[in-house]
């Protein structure tokens, strides 16, 4: 009887030893195999492709495309897109193929004659949030010319000594406005000023305005 308990618990103790002897080998592969992870992504993501194309005449569709090189986090209006002329109704903006894709919907109908512009500011990739340095300004018009003038400055803040980092930057139609009464009024464009405080408008319409 001594002799048959003995063998029973030699089993089970090689079991045992076994066991445990294929943990630590299954926990020593697993260390060898595990990715470093490699060096850590700091480059922004580039916009390669837009539909339709930059600087479109003529146009009458209200849906457009942006196409990025990675995935980017969701854009959102008046924050990191701005259209002029300023829109009554929100646009709708999802992202598609594995959010490389940016569609921008506008959901009022076009102005005849009118050169309209997207601008992109400060879109950043979704991983590292990474962030675009230059501002991306697409235009199309929905008549047979676009705008070319262009406004460009920048905020700066004398008691630091640096400039205005994300100020929101409205130009009025001067006609439009009297005296100082701009809040009152909805801009004729809108965007915001870059890390250095500098901003740009393109694309605008000859015509006299003012800055708030």
């Amino acid at each position: 009887m001594r002799v048959i308990v003995d063998k029973v618990m030699g089993l089970k103790l090689s079991r045992l030893v076994l066991q445990v002897t294929a943990i630590i080998l299954l926990s020593g592969c697993a260390n060898q195999l595990a990715p470093t992870g490699g060096p850590r992504d700091t480059t922004p993501p580039e916009l390669v492709k837009t539909n339709p194309p930059n600087q479109s005449l003529n146009l009458s569709t209200k849906s457009f495309t942006f196409v990025f090189n990675e995935a980017i986090k969701l854009p959102k209006y008046n924050e990191e897109v701005f259209i002029s002329p300023l829109l009554k109704r929100r646009p709708n903006i999802i992202l598609s193929d594995n959010s490389k894709r940016v569609k921008i919907k506008f959901n009022e109908e076009l102005l005849p004659n009118t050169t309209y512009v997207i601008a992109l500011n400060g879109v950043t990739d979704n991983y590292e949030s990474n962030e675009m340095k230059q501002s991306i300004s697409y235009a199309f018009s929905t008549g047979s010319q676009l705008d070319s003038m262009e406004i460009e400055g920048q905020i700066w803040s004398p008691v630091a000594g640096v400039g205005r980092a994300e100020m929101l930057v409205m130009l009025f139609d001067a006609d439009s406005v009297l005296g100082n009464d701009l809040l009152r009024k909805r801009p004729a464009y809108i965007t915001r000023t870059d890390s250095f405080g500098v901003f740009s408008f393109s694309y605008l319409r000859n015509v006299p305005y003012k800055i708030f």
